[in-house]
């Protein structure tokens, strides 16, 4: 059943809204009145980064507006159009709780706006950039929640006076409902500017991308507003609110608190004055994003057997451990040491004392030498020369799309290696392979995925990527392709766990130049093969890694040439300073490249895949052919 009509009962005749409607990119007079006037200011600021933001989409993520005022049933039909974009894929149950209740509570926006002062405007550009937005994200499903979830956060708080009730229009509730709204617009506007960084780095389906924690605390600053807004409204006693008064909490973080303080400090300027705070609060947020990354990497290194630990607690719940031993899955682990590829020179406690990114770069190879040149590039400047890379593997790849509803079956051996490896103090590779499944998923790619995506939930470092055969032969990738995309893959997911800023010199080259190369043949294998080295140089102390390998998708000779070049990566590994998990399916077989590819880090991926045209970018089915080995390979570094 469709929902109900929400439109603002509105006069303006139909010449009237054709006319509005074309001006909907016009500078708004500023008001008398110093609160709407403000009001005023977000409002033109909004229309410039929705301007931005159309600009930037591809043209089927963009809306095709009706040339008319836009009112909540417009977004509702956006909202109904892009539904089977999301629903058709698994594991969704909170992005529909958080659909269903934003369409039930879109309606209080109606009344509150139609209290201000020449309010057709506001609420056109309100409604039309929901709808921007929301269509925009609808392939996004990480990023559709996270927004979803903000919004629906927000409207909780603001359900006017009972229905059939008007909203005072007195002066008092006229200046709050401006307020609320001057907040509303403006991180409208971030969320807006967010989104086009976003997809210029390629990132926007990167599972560590998320919107909600992204404006968590601008969130609370608007939900504080829709408070005071509606204990003047209804002259209600303040209820507690113990989610936004958490969210608006910045004592305890003087680098947020800043970063914070300084984004807030644009609301209401204009001009050049604008433009300052906006660049100090982009000086704030990365000397927020360096100090938090220092503290993370130092809580990962200092918890890491408690980490991983709690990690295997809560795998343990959900694999159900059997006894039998007829599925025909193994293990094979490697010799346990403290680091493949060279012998260890600090004990833990020494590490923490060493853990600064000044450290992490001041190992043998990496040493600067005497008398070079340094050069710091930001983890964004990296992400956007890197781009490119994006074309060659399928982002979908790197996500595991499977429910876990149901228990999955484990034996008790695969239980035992898992343990074993999950506990033990120095770096180790543990394999599970099987034969051929006639199911999918297989049991071995269950137990992998389960494993990475209870990590990710876990808040640990989590790379990976699922080399999966389409179920269309004409559009199989090669053995080459599918070796490109796994290391691509792993390139830019280990760029996003880089320090907000890196230096780079001659001994450690990380420079955006470096990706140029890089054009999806093997002819620059030996550039891939440094960049991960270097990116791995950077990585987290503790990085769960699941990697489907390539091997058994195509079976390759091993004597061929094109199979050879993987095999250096296990002899250019040696980073003494990191802890690895990882996971591989494919087939196992002990000299192959593949597995050493895992040595670094890598996590798994999901089964959807859609490429889009290109000569180097295939078109995927949603389901995979089973292959004739299934192997998982987790290590640690």
């Amino acid at each position: 059943m469709s929902p109900p009509s929400l439109s603002i009962p509105a006069t303006p005749t139909v010449a009237e809204t054709l006319h509005l409607w074309k001006k909907r990119f016009d500078k708004r007079h500023l008001s008398t009145n110093p609160v709407i006037a403000t009001l005023d200011i977000e409002y033109n600021e909004l229309v410039q980064s929705w301007k931005r933001f159309q600009d930037n989409l591809l043209p089927n993520d963009r809306v095709l507006f009706h040339e008319r005022l836009q009112n909540p049933d417009d977004v509702l039909d956006v909202v109904a159009s892009i539904e089977p974009v999301w629903t058709s894929t698994s594991g969704q149950r909170v992005l529909r709780e958080c659909c269903d209740e934003f369409r039930s509570t879109l309606g209080s926006h109606g009344r509150l706006l139609a209290v201000l002062p020449r309010n057709e405007l506001y609420c056109s550009l309100f409604y039309g950039v929901l709808q921007s937005l929301l269509k925009a994200s609808a392939g996004y499903p990480r990023i559709l929640e996270g927004l979803f979830k903000a919004l629906v956060q927000i409207n909780r708080l603001i359900a006017p006076p009972a229905l059939g009730e008007a909203v005072p229009a007195t002066k008092d509730s006229i200046n709050a409902i401006s307020r609320f709204y001057t907040l509303l617009f403006f991180f409208l506007g971030e969320v807006m500017d967010w989104y086009v960084r976003k997809a210029k780095c390629g990132l926007l389906r990167s599972p560590n991308q998320d919107v909600y924690r992204a404006f968590q605390r601008l969130i609370g600053q608007i939900r504080r507003s829709a408070k005071s807004m509606m204990h003047d409204l209804t002259d209600a006693m303040d209820v507690d609110d113990a989610d936004c008064d958490s969210l608006c909490e910045m004592a305890h973080d003087d680098y947020r608190g800043w970063f914070e303080r300084a984004r807030l400090s644009q609301v209401g300027l204009q001009n050049g004055a604008r433009r300052f705070a906006a660049q100090n609060a982009l000086t704030r947020q990365l000397m927020w994003e360096i100090h938090q990354d220092a503290v993370e990497r130092k809580r990962l290194l200092q918890d890491r057997e408690v980490l991983l630990a709690r990690l295997l607690d809560t795998v343990s719940l959900q694999l159900q451990s059997v006894s039998r031993q007829n599925s025909g899955i193994a293990c094979l682990t490697t010799t346990a040491s403290q680091d493949l590829g060279r012998e260890a020179r600090l004990t833990w406690p020494e590490l923490l004392e060493e853990l600064t990114v000044h450290a992490l770069q001041d190992t043998d190879r990496f040493n600067l030498m005497k008398g070079g040149h340094k050069h710091k590039y930001t983890r964004m400047e990296l992400q956007m020369a890197s781009q490119k890379l994006e074309d060659f593997f399928d982002a979908d790849d790197q996500i595991p799309a499977l429910e876990f509803d149901v228990p999955v079956i484990a034996e008790d051996n695969v239980m035992t290696s898992l343990k074993q490896w999950a506990t033990d103090a120095h770096s180790q590779v543990l394999a599970v392979g099987g034969p051929q499944s006639t199911v999918y998923p297989s049991p071995v790619l269950l137990v992998s995925t389960c494993y990475a995506s209870f990590a990710r939930k876990a808040g640990l470092p989590v790379i990976s990527h699922f080399c999966n055969r389409s179920t269309d032969a004409a559009n199989e990738l090669t053995y080459e392709q599918h070796l490109i995309a796994l290391a691509y893959s792993l390139i830019r997911q280990l760029i996003e766990y880089l320090p907000p800023v890196v230096e780079s010199h001659a001994g450690c080259d990380l420079s955006g130049e470096r990706f140029k190369p890089l054009n999806g043949t093997l002819t620059s294998w030996k550039e891939v093969l440094s960049l991960i080295d270097i990116l791995l140089h950077f990585a987290p102390p503790l990085l769960v890694c699941v990697d489907r390998s390539v091997h058994s998708l195509v079976g390759p000779d091993l004597s061929d040439p094109h199979a050879a070049p993987a095999s250096i990566t296990a002899k250019r590994r040696t980073e003494p300073k990191r802890i690895t998990e990882g996971a591989v399916h494919g087939g196992w077989s002990p000299n192959f490249a593949g597995g050493d590819i895992i040595r670094e880090p890598a996590h798994s991926a999901g089964v959807e895949h859609d490429r889009g045209a290109g000569p180097d970018r295939r078109r995927f089915g949603r389901r995979c052919r089973p292959t004739s080995h299934d192997c998982i390979v987790h290590s640690k570094l």
